[in-house]
């Protein structure tokens, strides 16, 4: 359960994921905080008002499990969401083995196209529009525990 006071911390690297996650989040009324980089959040001591935190899998020096497990280790034992670009079986399970609510899937770019991007015809350069099709969910989600 989250704790009302907290705020939502992400740690993502990649800039467009992070600002929508936050953005997402901000609009169903969270508190948020972001970081780029396991580092930066560890700097910034923010893990103290964190309420959850949604941790990219695959991040640059500090992994998001080595990140988890060393905030563990340290007596925060705060609700871990994991994200990744790569749908594999040993992330999943690894996420599970750390104790994390759940284990996000990223979409590629296509996910939102029910043909792939150089067949689509519509109004806009890329020959896309406004209406998203989604071909498959945008990313799996579920309870690990």
């Amino acid at each position: 359960m989250l704790r009302s006071t907290g705020e939502i911390v992400i740690v993502e690297d990649d800039d467009g994921t992070r600002q929508a996650i936050e953005r997402l989040l901000r609009c169903a009324g969270f508190l948020t905080a972001s970081f780029a980089s396991a580092e930066a959040l560890l700097q910034a001591g923010a893990a103290i008002n964190a309420a959850c935190l949604v941790l990219d899998v695959h991040l640059p020096g500090i992994s998001g499990f080595e990140l988890q497990r060393a905030l563990a280790e340290c007596g925060a034992e705060l609700p871990v969401i994991f994200i990744t670009a790569y749908d594999d079986t040993w992330a999943s399970e690894q996420a599970q083995r750390l104790g994390a609510i759940a284990f996000c899937i990223n979409p590629s770019p296509d996910a939102y196209s029910s043909k792939p991007s150089r067949e689509r015809s519509g109004p806009y350069e890329d020959g896309g529009d406004f209406t998203p099709r989604l071909a498959q969910p945008p990313c799996r989600v579920g309870t690990l525990a």
